[in-house]
């Protein structure tokens, strides 16, 4: 995995202690992973998700704040799509028992130093991997983006450009349709009509002539423009029909 690779992913840390909150830091940074804000409280780690949506938070649960960190888990759970790595000195039962509710990527005791640094590097290694392997890379005005297959509702053709619609913004990209449409495929992305292709998982009906997409799915990140460019049906030409049958 290169930097530029690692940079692209944005990490949230949460931690109370000044000193600690430094360390993991210049630890998370050192590992060259992208830092896109750190927080020692409930209110501010939803500030900055709010801001810049992390794709993994590493979280202590004792905050200054009334929630704890276990509560900012479940909160970013229900923003999105989001990996998290508990680091604490807790070990009770109840408190671990609570935390794992959340599904999280790895529970780190924080005991020694060289301990907690060896496996938060291990495990972030683990999860970027993962992510990748779901996500597509999209240049769009001249900045890379990562993008989660399963946010993808379709795609158009927009001469020699794409427009890729997801459920948190459109982009529009400096990419033939036919070549992003071949990263896709092993996503259940399916070609429709000669210039379109939708994620079958948006599809709230099929009628032979078209298919209607499920737009109570969008994010509230989308803006006013945005939705508007949002297509609540699509055209499927014969040749695709049969095949539409069959996966539907």
């Amino acid at each position: 995995m290169t930097k530029e690779e690692k940079k692209q992913y944005n990490i949230l840390i949460l931690e109370d202690d000044t000193d600690i909150r430094q360390y993991i830091q210049n630890l998370v940074q050192g590992f060259g992973y992208h830092v896109s804000g750190v927080a020692a409280s409930y209110e501010e780690a939803i500030a900055l998700s709010q801001q810049s949506f992390p794709d993994v938070a590493l979280c202590d649960i004792n905050l200054e704040s009334e929630k704890d960190g276990i509560d900012v888990a479940n909160a970013l759970k229900e923003m999105g799509q989001v990996a998290i790595i508990y680091l604490t000195m807790h070990a009770e039962e109840e408190i671990v028992d609570r935390a794992l509710l959340t599904s999280p990527e790895s529970y780190i005791i924080k005991n020694t130093i060289m301990t907690q640094s060896r496996q938060l590097d291990i495990d972030l290694k683990n999860i970027i991997q993962s992510l990748q392997k779901n996500k597509i890379t999209l240049k769009s005005r001249g900045n890379y983006y990562q993008v989660d297959y399963k946010d993808i509702i379709y795609i158009e053709a927009d001469n020699n450009n794409c427009n890729v619609i997801t459920t948190q913004r459109v982009y529009n990209i400096n990419q033939k349709f036919g070549s992003v449409l071949n990263e896709l495929k092993k996503f259940r992305i399916q070609q429709i009509h000669r210039s379109a292709a939708v994620n079958l998982a948006f599809i709230k009906a099929y009628d032979k002539k078209k298919v209607f997409i499920d737009i109570e799915k969008l994010s509230d990140k989308l803006n006013k423009l945005e939705r508007q460019e949002i297509k609540p049906a699509l055209n499927v030409s014969d040749s695709f029909k049969k095949v539409l049958d069959q996966l539907l």
